[in-house]
This record gives C-alpha cells, structure tokens and sequence, in this order.
C-alpha cells in the first residue's frame, strides 16, 4: 500500500512541476512507467516506443492516473486502452496525441 501512495504523491509532483519535465521514451513503458513519462510536459519517444496499461488484463482498473490522462488522447483511444490493456506501439501513440 505505500508502494502505491509513494507512486502517487511522485505523479501529482511531476503533473505540478513548475520546471519542464522530459520524458526520453525508447521501448517498452508500462503501467508505472506511463505515469511517470505522461505527467510531465514533455515526450520524446523513438520509433522502438511501446505503451500498455497491462493492470486492465488482470482485473485492475488503470492507476497512475490513468483516469486523467487517458481522456485526452485522440478519439476514443483512451477508452480503447482503458478497456483492453493492449499494447499499442510508436504510430498509433503519435496518432493519439
């Protein structure tokens, strides 16, 4: 349970640093990893960039915020992810935002 109140408090400090906040993105991020890359200002990810939310597949719903920063990705994408877990790779996040 701290685990996850220590995950927490560190997303809510990147999601309100004054300062810009760069994210460098080169394969696999998931669960804990988005939090931390998708709170910031910025990202910049290769084309080996890969992004899931693999809690969705064992029942969880998606944490580290997930539920804020899933909306604001292009059409229903968000909700797509949310949903299904499914691993989406380096074209379809440039085409979500």
């Amino acid at each position: 349970v701290e685990f996850f109140a220590d995950e927490y408090r560190l997303n809510a400090r990147i999601n309100g640093y004054k300062k810009p906040y760069l994210a460098l993105i080169d394969g696999i991020v998931m669960g804990g990893g988005v939090g931390i890359s998708f709170h910031g200002s910025h990202r910049v990810m290769t084309e080996n960039a890969q992004f899931a939310m693999p809690e969705v597949g064992i029942g969880f719903f998606p944490d580290v915020g997930a539920s804020h920063l899933l909306p604001d990705l292009g059409g229903s994408f968000g909700m797509y992810l949310a949903l299904t877990g499914n691993r989406i790779r380096y074209g379809d996040a440039l085409w979500s935002g």
